[in-house]
């Protein structure tokens, strides 16, 4: 629901919430004003939050959502762990994740990132050093994770940064209270994250606010949840985390269901990982040889879902004990068959009259099976697989094929055939499944002018891989094993080895990195470069990964404590090297907070002393 004001009977009394929306929607808010927020006499934790909010809204269109809005914006609510400093608010997950104290409110930032604008979470972090905010990332398969201001005297928080493609249904509304959103130049507006205005139990965007201010809350879905009844992560919990912290449960809970967009038939949800389902069908599909689960969604599709239904009612009256015999079993297929099953379920007008047992609908209870049918798509070599539950009623088991059927016989509701399949193990281990084309790669010469490239070329997950493989390993037990072997160059060559001597230039000769000099009592090092040297390296704008450019930093620095063995080289070496890391275009504030004085970490003691 896109953002609005509130009606004109209640909203004069909620000014100050209009006023906390303005400091995080308004992208004309100045730097005086945000600087305040953060370092005024009156900053605290939750306006540095405001300020990161802000940040993330207005300089990277996303949207909040969530706790932050509901706690502090709306019902202005905060509260801090009793006789517990800042530093112990954090505790982490086996995963890594922060987990911030339950008694901290508001906890964390949660955002949506945008849909119609690409975001660079490097320039984020770029963007929130510039305000001297810090934050480590920790990336996830849907989300960046960060933890902001760990060593700030105010206290840390954490962010959600959600990618867009998350689904925001059902799964995702636990409460209404939950449910309200900030977006970008609305300054004094609340959106939805879901619409739950219509249907047989509206609740408007007022109500919400209502209860927010008398912290009142109103469960959307069955209590049961993902894991099973009353298990951990599931919306039972999530209840009593909101009673511990003063808030009341109205009403019962509805079973509230939001239709997809007007303008789709069904919407992708993905499914949460930690679920029991999801573990089983990983484990499912590992039977497919190479195979690797990039995603598991869900199809919320309310016409399809409805029919189910009624087809399932109808074949249970027809089926002993009213059981109607439901199964969940595997279907594999490819191309716009994919979209077609996802909007309109299995339509009968597009089955293929060529199956073994006739026109119909297959599905196995083995995935291998399923994954001959689904054919790689082109341009991602990836491959789509349903899991679908479906009604089998009473079966006709059919021990042969037969390709003249065109319905169930009789009293059947569907065929069950088990003949005329191989289950060759070794098949399946040698069928090419999801190959893709040999790979060139080039590994870059940074130092090189023109970025020469060393070419490596995989075969690995290629076409044919796996019996190549085969082949190659029978061939070898079969062929005779050579007597003798050469151990290295050296055996080959030692009798034609030639060598040279350099001698000292000026008291100092290199060795390798390290020019030695010579003087009367002792050796001096310093660094050594050819002549050809033309101080280029990993380029700031290279498309390389960050970690890769801050790492080439630490390692230069690094490398000038442990080669050079007087101070007074060193910090010459360190200046050469700013400048060097500037020649290469890393910005000023990347330099500025370079490790250059890791002396402490590098050395046990103290090396001023030449050697």
């Amino acid at each position: 629901v896109s953002p609005r004001v509130l009606k004109p009977e209640i909203r004069d009394r909620f000014l100050d919430m209009e006023a906390k929306i303005s400091t995080i929607t308004d992208p004309d808010r100045t730097s005086v004003d945000i600087w305040k927020s953060l370092k005024g006499p009156n900053a605290t934790r939750e306006t540095r939050m405001e300020v990161v909010a802000w940040i993330a809204v207005c300089q990277f269109y996303c949207r909040l959502e969530g706790g932050f809005v509901r706690d502090w914006v709306v019902g202005n609510y905060f509260s801090k762990p009793v006789n517990l400093p800042p530093n112990q608010w954090i505790e982490y997950q086996p995963s890594r994740i922060p987990l911030l104290h339950k008694d901290l409110v508001p906890s964390d930032l949660d955002c949506h990132l945008p849909q119609s604008k690409n975001f660079d979470i490097e320039a984020f972090i770029d963007a929130l050093y510039g305000y001297g905010i810090t934050a480590t990332v920790i990336r996830q398969d849907w989300r960046y994770v960060l933890l902001i201001d760990e060593n700030s005297k105010t206290g840390t928080f954490t962010m959600d940064l959600i990618e867009p493609h998350i689904a925001l249904t059902h799964d995702r509304i636990d409460f209404d209270v939950s449910n309200l959103s900030l977006e970008r130049g609305y300054t004094k507006d609340l959106g939805m994250r879901v619409d739950i205005t219509g249907g047989s139990y509206p609740i408007q965007l007022e109500t919400i606010v209502e209860n927010i201010r008398n912290k009142n809350f109103q469960v959307l879905r069955p209590i049961d949840g993902e894991n099973g009844p009353n298990t951990s992560g599931t919306v039972a919990e999530r209840i009593q985390k909101m009673k511990s912290r003063g808030w009341t449960q109205i009403g019962t809970p509805l079973s509230f269901i939001p239709d997809p967009p007007s303008t789709y038939n069904a919407a992708l949800v993905p499914y949460p990982s930690t679920t029991v389902l999801y573990q089983d069908l990983v484990t499912q599909m590992k039977k497919i040889p190479g195979a690797n689960v990039i995603s598991i969604e869900q199809i919320k599709n309310p016409n399809i879902e409805a029919l189910y239904d009624y087809m399932k009612r109808t074949i249970a009256k027809e089926c002993p004990g009213n059981d109607p015999n439901e199964r969940e079993l595997f279907h594999g297929t490819g191309g716009e068959a994919i979209e077609g099953i996802i909007n309109r379920g299995f339509d009968d007008r597009y089955f293929s009259p060529s199956g073994v047992w006739g026109r119909g609908a297959y599905f196995a209870d083995d995935p291998r099976k399923s994954n001959g049918y689904a054919p790689p798509d082109t341009q991602t070599n990836r491959r789509v697989i349903f899991y679908n539950k479906v009604i089998l009623g009473v079966e006709s088991v059919q021990n042969t094929t037969n390709n003249s059927l065109s319905a169930a016989p009789q009293n059947h509701h569907s065929v069950h055939g088990v003949g005329g399949v191989i289950d060759n193990k070794l098949r399946y281990q040698l069928q090419s499944t999801c190959s893709s084309l040999s790979v060139f790669y080039g590994l870059p010469k940074a130092h090189k002018t023109g970025y020469p490239i060393r070419p490596i070329i995989s075969t690995i997950g290629s076409y044919q891989y796996e019996l190549s493989k085969y082949l190659a390993k029978a061939i070898r037990n079969a062929r005779p094993q050579a007597k003798s072997y050469i151990k290295d160059s050296f055996e080959f060559w030692h009798r034609n080895l030639h060598f040279t001597v350099e001698f000292e230039d000026e008291n100092s000769i290199p060795f390798l990195d390290v020019r030695v000099t010579h003087t009367e009592d002792k050796l001096i090092t310093s660094m050594y470069r050819k002549p050809t040297h033309t101080g280029l390296y990993l380029l700031w704008d290279s498309n390389q990964s960050r970690r890769y450019k801050l790492g080439l930093i630490k390692t230069l620095v690094i490398r000038i404590y442990r080669l050079c063995s007087t101070r007074e080289i060193i910090n010459n070496e360190l200046d050469l090297l700013r400048k060097t890391l500037t020649n290469n275009g890393y910005p000023p504030h990347i330099i500025k907070r370079a490790p250059f004085n890791v002396y402490h970490i590098t050395s046990s003691n103290n090396n001023t002393t030449p050697i």
